[in-house]
């Protein structure tokens, strides 16, 4: 509902528990041109740890070259890594499935639907990670109570997830003829 209500000329998603840097937004902007959507690097915080783990490198944000954007396996699979262009997203009606792992199709529709995406090389975002009361932990508990609920959420999910990237690849393929 927050796409519906926004104002500003560009959209990004922050998780209720993690933080950025005081300057991202600031950067960002200074950052995008006619781009889409500037795509960043993040940190991931271990909670329990309190300190900074994982430096995984992903090489092709420092190329910035346009098709590296189909090494799609390599982008994190978020859409807080991002910042959009609201014009952009209006544009295109982009909306998020009422689902669970409802940023899969997000970012497949909203980074396969444009030729203008920049990645930053610098990491802005903090992604906390095994904290005792996030949702995903939250998410496991309830799974293990009853897995068959679960699975069938799950199972649903990811049928639309699918659904959606037929439907997505074909009106692409027919676009493009």
């Amino acid at each position: 509902s927050g796409l519906e209500k926004v104002t500003g000329k560009y959209i990004s998603f922050i998780d209720s528990d993690d933080w950025i840097e005081l300057n991202m937004y600031e950067e960002l902007v200074s950052q995008i041109n006619d781009e889409d959507i500037l795509i960043y690097r993040y940190f991931s915080y271990d909670d329990k740890k309190k300190k900074i783990v994982g430096k995984k490198k992903i090489d092709f944000y420092s190329q910035n070259k346009l098709e590296d954007k189909y090494l799609y396996v390599e982008l994190p699979c978020c859409c807080w890594s991002k910042l959009y262009k609201k014009e952009y997203l209006e544009k295109n009606n982009f909306k998020f499935l009422e689902i669970l792992y409802e940023d899969v199709f997000w970012n497949i529709e909203t980074i396969f639907s444009t030729e203008k995406i920049k990645f930053i090389d610098k990491r802005y975002y903090y992604y906390r990670v095994n904290r005792d009361d996030s949702i995903m932990k939250l998410t496991k508990e309830i799974k293990g109570k009853n897995i068959e609920e679960f699975k069938k959420k799950q199972e649903n999910s990811y049928k639309v997830i699918y659904e959606n990237i037929e439907k997505f690849t074909t009106t692409r393929k027919n676009n493009l003829s």
